[in-house]
């Protein structure tokens, strides 16, 4: 199988909302939104709780690499909002349909 993933590029926002800026850092950060195809099978990643969702801490699997990334913020789960569960609530959800695709929808920063 072969992980399918939109490209990251940026939304489509007004040149105010395009860029964010950090208060301890003037840099500007790009925050890109993507969805992930993953195939049927288990995915090896390690998922961590935050206040804003679930987010990928560490990434097993060297053939994910490029399509997920470490702080990722999992948004949705085949378009179900992921962002009020758990890391553990999350990873639960991903084992159990382990036997389909699933598509994740990812918020990058």
């Amino acid at each position: 199988y072969s992980y399918e993933c939109d490209e990251f590029s940026p939304r489509t926002l007004s040149d105010e909302e395009s860029t964010i800026t950090s208060p301890t850092n003037s840099q500007a950060m790009s925050i890109v939104c993507r969805d992930c195809y993953i195939p049927p099978g288990n995915l090896e990643v390690e998922l961590a709780s935050t206040k804003d969702g679930p987010v990928i801490k560490n990434i097993g699997d060297r053939s994910l690499g490029g399509h997920l990334n470490v702080g990722d913020l999992i948004m949705a789960l085949d378009d179900q909002d992921t962002r009020s569960l758990t890391a553990e609530e999350l990873a639960a959800t991903l084992s159990s349909r382990s036997r389909f695709q699933r598509k994740l929808t990812l918020l990058h920063f």
